[in-house]
């Protein structure tokens, strides 16, 4: 992947709902089923799967902000008892204005599935996810005002106006921020990003009896993220607040990553499931660089392989009410020399590079469900295991001006481990029209790769920071939810977290809270249906404050800022119009932050009370 940690945390924007058929969330560590990256949780996006009558759905709307959308799906199967089954999808994203005027989106997503049964007992099938957007950025918040030397600094933003103000060119020193202590993340008129990606997939299975079967895929992913931006700049170019190119510059990070797996399932008694496999996976991670100067042009280039070999084990017993799973994998890897363009005083000189060592991971997991109480008990225990991504290792740019490579990563990054732990209870009442649930989680970073300064000892003498190992964080906490069904007509769902996040090195002074997760986060969605047709909803929710890294420009070093927690409400309805046994038009509308609440994301501002509309037709 083209994000700095090598995963999909570039791209997760991108990922708009086209023709998903459900969403699955695995909490804890999944390294040992899922591989590197899977050390806090796995969210797999799973395709419609089709079949039956053809079937499809429009979809159009329109509202605040310049929003526009459209959508276009269709499923279903053919030949005798569904021969080949399928499911496609294609969805246009357009926002002209966003929330500061200046902030146009676009983006295009294409999701399918195709299947065909070859035998009874053989499938040969295929799968596309793509996505192609664009988006306008903006620079960091700035910290301005009187602050103290140290320690957490209350987030009061620049008034609007004043802020209007700087980015039509007013000077930052000029600025009113007497009760101000950060400017919002002003417009940048030139600094755009353009990303897309594709992840496909072919899989043959089979399965020649109940007890056992085995499917072979090839999948490929590749992603460019290409970052462009040039010399504007909000305030006055004399203020020299940013740093900015004096022309046109881009930077491309292009990856790819190819991966052949095996799989079985074996059946081995009335009470034991055996699922094993093997992977080999190459990965390829690209730099370029383009300079106003074309004499600043370059490149990074290096690839990596990796084998791995996992195994998973599952019991059930007295009827399924006990269940066991215990689960390993064994990963290695190997790589290849990072190739540096231009080619003359390439940065790690008289470091020998080596592959990140072998990963052992493994979990467990057991529940037991009660049916004369409508009870589960459950529990899950494991270790995760991150590799450190090829551009924390050997991410660097070229510099014209000193003649050579300015790093910014370090080849003998060791990689993240976590252990985490979670046990909970679920209990139902009244038929199912109650569920309750209650978890405990702990999860502890043991080792992290983090990005900073790195001290007058740092043996590649990067000026502006690099990536380092450090101790990581410890989160613990509880998780409460409850599903009511209080009438025929009403759902309600309820969730509330309580998060306790320290981290074992601090960031920034001497503050070991955990930047970016609130203490408390509470949700409430209430759904109410009137008749067959009208559908309304109302979704809350809301947080505590939090903590959030913000760098003083002025002092070159970052601030600790505490933000208010967020407020938000949006309320939706809908009106179903029926033309036919199966066609159907829907009219639908939403106001979200229906009370307006103003609240900053990391210093970025966020949209106030807007409205959409649209229809769907169904056949």
């Amino acid at each position: 992947m083209t994000a700095v940690r090598g995963d999909a945390s570039g791209f997760i924007g991108d990922l708009a709902v086209t023709d998903t058929g459900r969403v699955e969330v695995l909490r804890g560590s999944g390294s040992s089923l899922y591989g590197t990256n899977a050390i806090g949780g796995v969210v797999n996006i799973v395709t419609d799967e089709g079949g039956g009558p053809f079937r499809g759905n429009l979809l159009v709307e329109g509202g605040g902000l310049g929003f526009a959308r459209a959508r276009a799906q269709f499923a279903g199967g053919a030949g005798d008892a569904d021969r080949v089954i399928y499911s496609a999808g294609v969805s246009h994203l357009n926002v002209a204005r966003g929330v500061d005027g200046d902030d146009a989106t676009r983006n295009t997503t294409a999701q399918g599935r195709i299947l065909f049964r070859l035998t009874p007992t053989a499938t040969l099938s295929a799968r596309l996810y793509a996505s192609d957007s664009f988006v306008q950025l903006n620079e960091n918040p700035l910290v301005t005002g009187t602050l103290p030397a140290s320690g957490i600094i209350d987030a009061r933003p620049l008034a609007a106006a004043e802020l209007r103000r700087f980015e039509a060119g007013a000077s930052f020193n000029g600025l009113d921020s007497s009760a101000a202590s950060f400017v919002p993340a002003p417009n940048d008129a030139d600094n755009t990003r353009a990303a897309r990606f594709f992840s496909g997939a072919f899989t043959f299975a089979q399965r020649p009896s109940e007890d056992f079967g085995y499917a072979l895929t090839y999948h490929a992913l590749a992603t460019r993220n290409a970052f462009r931006d040039g010399p504007a700049a909000p305030g006055d170019p004399f203020d020299f607040i940013f740093f900015e190119p004096a022309g046109s510059t881009r930077n491309h990070f292009d990856g790819s990553v190819h991966t052949l797996s095996a799989r079985t399932d074996i059946r081995l008694g009335r009470h034991n499931y055996v699922t094993a496999g093997y992977e080999f996976e190459v990965e390829n991670f690209l730099n370029r660089s383009f300079g106003a100067d074309p004499s600043d042009d370059s490149s990074v280039e290096v690839s990596e392989r990796s084998q791995a070999f996992f195994v998973q084990d599952q019991l059930r017993f007295f009827g399924e009410r006990l269940q066991l799973s215990a689960a390993f994998r064994a990963q290695t890897f190997s790589l290849d020399a990072p190739r540096f363009l231009p080619s003359a005083n390439a940065p790690f000189g008289g470091i020998i590079f080596v592959a990140p060592p072998r990963a052992y991971t493994g979990d467990g997991s057991v529940a037991y469900f009660f049916r004369s109480t409508g009870t589960k008990l459950r529990a899950h225990a494991g270790n995760g295991y991150r590799k450190p991504s090829l551009f924390e290792r050997f991410g660097s740019f070229y510099s014209s001006f000193s003649g050579s490579f300015v790093p910014l990563g370090d080849p003998r990054l060791a990689p993240d481990r976590s252990l985490a732990f979670d046990a909970g209870l679920d209990q139902s009442f009244g038929g199912n029209r109650v569920r309750l649930s209650a978890t405990y989680f702990y999860t502890r970073l043991q080792e992290v790769v983090d990005f900073g300064a790195t001290g007058a000892a740092d043996p590649f003498g990067r000026p502006f920071g690099g990536y380092f190992n450090t101790g990581g964080e410890l989160a613990r906490g509880l998780e409460l939810s409850a599903t009511l069904a209080p009438t025929r007509t009403l759902d309600l769902f309820a969730s509330y977290t309580h998060t306790n996040a320290d981290q074992r090195r601090p960031q920034v002074e001497n503050i070991l809270r955990s930047f970016g997760t609130p203490d408390h986060q509470f949700s409430l969605v209430a759904t109410q249906r009137l008749g067959r047709r009208v559908v309304l909803n109302f979704d809350l929710t809301a947080s505590s404050d939090y903590l959030a890294p913000v760098f003083d420009q002025r002092e070159f070093r970052n601030r600790a800022y505490r933000f208010d927690g967020i407020m938000k409400a949006d309320v939706a309805a809908s009106y179903t119009l029926p033309l036919a046994e199966s066609r159907s038009l829907r009219f639908f509308g939403k106001v979200e932050n229906l009370f307006d609440r103003r609240y900053f994301e990391n210093g970025f501002r966020t949209p106030g009370i807007n409205a959409r509309g649209g229809a769907a037709l169904s056949f």
